[in-house]
Parts: C-alpha cells; sequence; structure tokens
C-alpha cells in the first residue's frame, strides 16, 4: 500500500510518455527540482518517498540532461512497467496532482542562485532543523560555500510555498537596519518585543535567513544578538549562518564541512585529469573557493597568493595566540593523530571551533588540519620556523612511539 504522497508522484510521472526513459533531454518536471515543484514539498522530503518506490520497482531513476539545465546531467525519475499498471489501477482523481503549489517569495538582499554540488545532504539537514525545531545555525570555514548553500535552501523552501526574508549582515547594520534590509527597507519597531511582533507579521510560517552572522560590529553585537534570542524563543523559523565559531550559544550548529572527492573533482574541471586532481585535493582538501581558484597551470602542491592571503587574513590571523603552537603541531603531521597523543592536546577545542579539523571516520579520536589550512600554514613558516616544528613533532613522537 503506496502512501498518499507516493500515488501522487505515480500519477505525475504518468503524465508523460513512455518513451521518455530512452531520451537524451528530458524536462525538468521529472527531476527532483521539478517533482519537488509540483509536489509542493522541498526536496528533501521526496528523498524517502522516490527511493522506496524504486525499491519496489514501480520507478525507475538514471542521469539525463534536464532541459534548461546546462550541461551537467541530473538523477531524473520515470515509470516502470509495473509503475504504469499500477497507475491504471488507481481511481480517476478529482483535483488532479499536476497542479505546482504556489511558490513562495523571496524578499531582502538575497545572494543569487547559482548551482552548487555535493551538498544535498547539508541542504536537507538544514530544511529537516527547520522543520523540527524552527531554528538552524550553519558554520564553517570562509569560503566553504555557506552562502551559497543557504540560497539553495531558500530555494527549496520557496518552491514548497514558503516566503523567505534574507538579511545580510554588515559592519554598519543595527537591529532595526537588519530587519528592513530583509523585508526591502521596511522599517520596524525599535523596540525588540515590537520588533519581533513585527516580525512575525511580516513572514508568518515562513523563513528569515540572516547570513554573514560575523560581520556585525562589536557596538551592535549584544542588541543583535538578544534580537536573535527574542526571535528564536517566539518569532518565526530562522537560519543563520555565521563563520566559525558561531556567536550563539545554542541551537548546536550545522558545520559545512569541505567537499568530498569525487565532488571536489567534478569542481576542478575537465583540464585536470584524475590523478593530477587528487594531488591537488590533497594539498587544498575540498574547500571549494579554492578548488574555483586554482590555476591548472601551476604545481599541484603550491597555493596561489590570493588564496593564501584569504586564508591569513580571515581564518588564521582571528586564532587566539595561544592555540598557534597546537596549530603549527598539527600542520606538521602528515596523518591523523589522537587528538589525546599531541602535546598541545588543549588546543584542539579552540581550533574544532573555529572548524579548521577533520576528524577520522576510522578514529573517532584521530584529528588532522583542514587540508587547505594545513597547507596554509606550513607556506608561511620560514625555515627556522620549519626545522623547529618538525623537530619538536619528531621528539614527541620519539615518546610515543606506539602511536
Amino acid at each position: 500500500m503506496l502512501s498518499p504522497s507516493q500515488e501522487r508522484l505515480i500519477r505525475w510521472l504518468g503524465r508523460f510518455s513512455r518513451d521518455m526513459n530512452q531520451a537524451w533531454d528530458v524536462p525538468r518536471e521529472v527531476s527532483l527540482p521539478g517533482l519537488s515543484e509540483a509536489m509542493g514539498v522541498v526536496r528533501s522530503a521526496l528523498h524517502a518517498p522516490l527511493k522506496e518506490l524504486v525499491e519496489l520497482d514501480l520507478l525507475e531513476t538514471r542521469l539525463a540532461h534536464v532541459s534548461g539545465g546546462g550541461a551537467r546531467r541530473r538523477n531524473v525519475y520515470h515509470l516502470t512497467a509495473a509503475g504504469w499498471n499500477y497507475l491504471a489501477s488507481l481511481p480517476a482523481e478529482e483535483n488532479p496532482a499536476g497542479a505546482a503549489a504556489k511558490r513562495g517569495l523571496l524578499s531582502g538582499n538575497a545572494a543569487p542562485l547559482i548551482e552548487i554540488i555535493g551538498r544535498d545532504e547539508e541542504v536537507g539537514e538544514v530544511v529537516t532543523s527547520i522543520e523540527n525545531s524552527g531554528c538552524a545555525v550553519v558554520t564553517g570555514l570562509p569560503g566553504i560555500g555557506k552562502t551559497s548553500l543557504l540560497r539553495a535552501v531558500a530555494e527549496e523552501l520557496i518552491d514548497s510555498g514558503k516566503d523567505v526574508a534574507w538579511a545580510r549582515c554588515t559592519q554598519f547594520d543595527d537591529s532595526s537596519a537588519l530587519l528592513s534590509g530583509a523585508f526591502d527597507g521596511r522599517e520596524p519597531p525599535s523596540d525588540p518585543a515590537a520588533a519581533v511582533d513585527w516580525l512575525c507579521r511580516k513572514i508568518g510560517r515562513g523563513v528569515l535567513i540572516i547570513d554573514e552572522l560575523q560581520e556585525i560590529h562589536s557596538r551592535h553585537r549584544t542588541a543583535i544578538l538578544s534580537l536573535i534570542d527574542e526571535i528564536i524563543e517566539r518569532g518565526p523559523n530562522l537560519i543563520i549562518a555565521c563563520r566559525a565559531p558561531p556567536l550563539l550559544a545554542s541551537p548546536k550548529p550545522i558545520i559545512i564541512g569541505e567537499l568530498d572527492e569525487e565532488t571536489a573533482l567534478n569542481l576542478l574541471g575537465d583540464e585536470v585529469d584524475a590523478e593530477l586532481g587528487a594531488k591537488v585535493i590533497a594539498s587544498l582538501g575540498g574547500h571549494p573557493l579554492a578548488l574555483k581558484l586554482h590555476d591548472p597551470d601551476s604545481d599541484y602542491d603550491t597555493i596561489g597568493r590570493d588564496i593564501s592571503q584569504f586564508i591569513e587574513q580571515t581564518v588564521l590571523d582571528s586564532l587566539p595566540e595561544d592555540c598557534i603552537d597546537g596549530l603549527d603541531e598539527l600542520a606538521a603531521m602528515p596523518l591523523p593523530v589522537g587528538a589525546d597523543r599531541l602535546r598541545n592536546d588543549a588546543a584542539v577545542g579552540v581550533l574544532d571551533d573555529h572548524a579548521l579539523l577533520r576528524w577520522s571516520d576510522e578514529d573517532a579520536s584521530a584529528v588532522e588540519l583542514q587540508h587547505l589550512v594545513r597547507q596554509v600554514r606550513r607556506e608561511m613558516w620560514d625555515e627556522e620556523t620549519a626545522r623547529r616544528v618538525h623537530a619538536a613533532a619528531a621528539d614527541r613522537w620519539a615518546e610515543h612511539p606506539e602511536s
């Protein structure tokens, strides 16, 4: 027995010809974004019902070019022979599923919508957090793709009929200017409680997105964080993006990490073959901005000066002085090591708060620096510093040969 949502999917896909499963180009309506719009739900809500329909052999999925979707192939869905038989057994429908849900509205200074790859899981995690608790905090390294991810989340929410208001923080914004920017210049009340009431009336059951929270000037920070606490307590759904470490004590942040190797290779493009690409990724990690800025004609283990300066200025310069030795100790390590084996193990928590660490899937206690950060830090050392750091590491591991 299929669920009502699965029957709607069967009916929707039954609107397309049987021979479409052999077509080179297919309409957007049989791809996940098109199905999401047709069903009036966010894309992540379709993953489970679609997977079950495939397992029941009622649907098949394949990669195909989607009309108007660029050169990259996407997953599309078609009815199988069993699916067509099931469709024929369904009673006539009074209200066809073909009417797409009304799209929500987007206000404020939202980022442009771009295609992102390799982030379906993170998009689903943010959407699920909103559905379950009404709030999500997204954090990660600068340039890791937080804003692009949130724009993809916003599009899913809009497709499902929700209104989205987007506020992008700057150093000049107080709480009034922040909310005003999310609603195209409409001024909220100056009183925080009244401002939240105003916000609830404006957006209702929609979602407020606050991007680049770390850009708020220190003189406005207390007031804006108090406003955010008030919104979390009784306001509309809220998504916040902030450079690590996040400014909010709760909820627990969703950390946006590096792209996996397959996705990172895809991002490097066809100019870089798989063998060279693997070496580039070992050096840069799966950091999207670094991969996009990579020069195919440069050495794979050399990071461009623009990238190095960006990481130095936005990541490393903000670290507390007392964790620099721990940073250097990890930068000297070519492989993950047990956190409790480090000489400067007290720095691990701080580095983790700044989203600079990668934890091993094989050993939960083993840790290493994000590869891009590790490479940038190594290139910052002069010859004397490099000798000192490596000598200290050698002495440490001579004391712990079992590690």
